[in-house]
């Protein structure tokens, strides 16, 4: 089985005819970490819903561990772990407490497996609190230890990075690593923080609008990774001339912040500045980039924008 969760023409209308999601596909292979990406109202937490089978889809088909997902196909939950939203738990309870009752509802008694989860999330100090003592991040942290409770084989996350400060972005990382890669856990997750999937994806889905525009390994992104110059001047328009007439470049366009981009290998950035100053152009910066994750995705949602 190469795909451990899929879904085809995906789509969610409410009441009074709204539709929340019209053309959703998703294909994630067995073991890798997939990360759903788009802004907020685009309907990641529609499709996460309908994916763990809280939601019932309007149209088209979920297919999850090769089978079917159908509104009575409660048995596929024995073999995943989800965070949908904001974990809810039993605030006056420790976090080790509501932990075993998970363990209790879902038959799962495993020796040592709490101790395990909490050493993973590093909530082993504050594991006998009670839950209302507990900060945003670490309730989101400890809902992730209830999640990977039960070692599912599909793991499904709602924006696992919401309350969390930079050390717990950066042991989130290491955590989803592990879990892929150890544990042989298929981590699926929602996020519009860019930077964080890029660092640990294998694949990419966009879902923009309720559509999913492209689905990707970052490794294509990686090999298909354009070398640019960037330039940040006082007069776009005067430099953009110099570029053009002077120079003879006709790869290059002006972002949105007023900064423009060059894509010529055969240039140095000495020759650039050169030409720019001579005429009269102030030249504030100039380096050599190379595109992220961020940048594909703006060109794709952008040329979405423009169909």
């Amino acid at each position: 089985m190469s795909n451990i969760l899929q879904a085809s023409h995906l789509a969610k209308t409410i009441i009074k005819g709204k539709d929340l999601v019209t053309d959703v596909n998703i294909h994630v292979k067995k073991g890798e970490i997939y990360g759903f990406l788009g802004p907020n109202g685009a309907g990641k937490t529609t499709v996460m819903r309908m994916l763990t089978n809280l939601w019932r889809p309007t149209g088209g088909v979920i297919e999850m561990f090769g089978e079917r997902v159908e509104p009575g196909s409660y048995q596929m939950l024995d073999r995943m772990g989800s965070i949908i939203e904001f974990p809810a738990f039993y605030e006056r309870l420790s976090g080790r407490r509501n932990l075993q009752l998970h363990c209790e509802y879902m038959g799962y008694y495993h020796h040592g497996s709490i101790e395990e989860a909490l050493e993973l999330l590093q909530l082993t100090e504050a594991a006998d609190q009670p839950v209302k003592n507990y900060s945003l991040g670490m309730k989101q942290r400890l809902g992730i230890a209830r999640a990977i409770l039960c070692r599912p084989e599909l793991l499904i996350l709602d924006e696992p990075t919401n309350g969390l400060d930079p050390a717990g972005l950066k042991q989130n990382r290491e955590l989803f690593r592990t879990l892929s890669r150890e544990y042989e856990m298929t981590v699926f997750l929602s996020s519009h923080i860019l930077s964080e999937v890029e660092d640990i994806a294998d694949t990419i889905g966009i879902i923009h609008h309720g559509k999913t525009l492209r689905e990707i390994s970052m490794k294509e992104i990686t090999e298909m990774n354009t070398a640019y110059i960037e330039l940040s001047v006082d007069n776009v328009r005067q430099a953009s001339r110099i570029l053009s007439d002077e120079l003879n470049l006709d790869r290059f366009k002006v972002t949105e912040d007023s900064r423009i981009r060059i894509y010529a290998e055969n240039i140095e950035t000495s020759s650039i500045s050169r030409a720019l100053t001579q005429n009269g152009v102030g030249l504030n910066a100039i380096s050599r980039k190379t595109e992220t994750l961020e940048d594909y995705y703006l060109s794709v949602t952008e040329e979405a924008e423009r169909l």
